[in-house]
C-alpha cells in the first residue's frame, strides 16, 4: 500500500516537471520588478553627472577611496549578478532547465524504485534472508572463529554481508545518477 501511495505521489510531482512556463502570478510579480529596477536604473546619477564634483577640492581623495572600496565590494558579490530589468527572462531560464533536471530525477527515481521493489520481492520469494544467515555462520565460524551459539556475533556477520551485498546491488544506480544525470545538468563537474 505505501509503495502505491508512493508511486501515485511520483507520477503526480513527476506530471508538474512537464510545465514549460512560470506560472503567470509569478510572471506578472517579475515584470513589475524589471519594471520598477529599470525605473530606478535611469533616476540613478552616474558619477560623471554628479554636481559638484570639481575635483579641486579634497573630495577627490576621498572620492578615490569611495570608488576603491566600491571595487572591491563589486569583486566580492557573486558571479551571478542580474542586470536590472533581466529577472524575468533569468528567471524563466533558469526554470527550464530546473524542470529538465527534476523530469529527469523524477523518471530515475521512478525507475530505480520499481526495479528496487522488483528486486525485494524476488529475495523474499527465493529464501535470500534465511541463505545470508546461513552464509553468517559459515562465513563467521571459517573466518571469524564464531562459536554455533553466539547468536550477537553472527547477526554482526549477518548485517554486514547483507550490508556489502546491498551496495554492490546499488552501486550502478549511484554511478548513473552522479556520473550520467548529474553531469548531463552541468552538477558534476569531476
Amino acid at each position: 500500500v505505501v509503495y502505491f501511495f508512493e508511486t501515485y505521489l511520483s507520477v503526480r510531482q513527476h506530471s508538474n516537471f512537464s510545465l514549460k512556463s512560470i506560472p503567470k502570478e509569478l510572471e506578472s510579480i517579475l515584470r513589475v520588478i524589471d519594471k520598477e529596477a529599470l525605473q530606478k536604473k535611469v533616476q540613478e546619477p552616474t558619477p560623471e553627472t554628479t554636481p559638484g564634483k570639481s575635483g579641486t577640492d579634497g573630495e577627490s581623495a576621498k572620492e578615490g577611496e569611495t570608488d576603491a572600496k566600491q571595487v572591491e565590494e563589486e569583486e566580492n558579490e557573486p558571479e551571478e549578478k542580474i542586470e536590472a530589468g533581466k529577472l524575468l527572462e533569468t528567471t524563466v531560464s533558469k526554470f527550464i532547465k530546473s524542470q529538465d533536471y527534476g523530469r529527469d530525477k523524477s523518471t530515475f527515481g521512478m525507475i530505480n524504485s520499481a526495479v528496487d521493489t522488483v528486486l525485494q520481492l524476488a529475495f523474499l520469494c527465493i529464501g535470500y534472508m534465511p541463505f545470508m544467515w546461513d552464509q553468517a555462520y559459515i562465513f563467521g565460524h571459517a573466518y571469524l572463529g564464531i562459536a554455533k551459539g553466539d547468536e550477537i556475533y553472527r547477526s554482526l556477520v549477518f548485517f554486514t554481508l547483507t550490508s556489502v551485498v546491498d551496495t554492490v546491488l546499488g552501486l550502478p544506480w549511484s554511478l548513473y545518477y552522479t556520473f550520467v544525470i548529474e553531469e548531463k545538468h552541468g552538477f558534476n563537474k569531476q
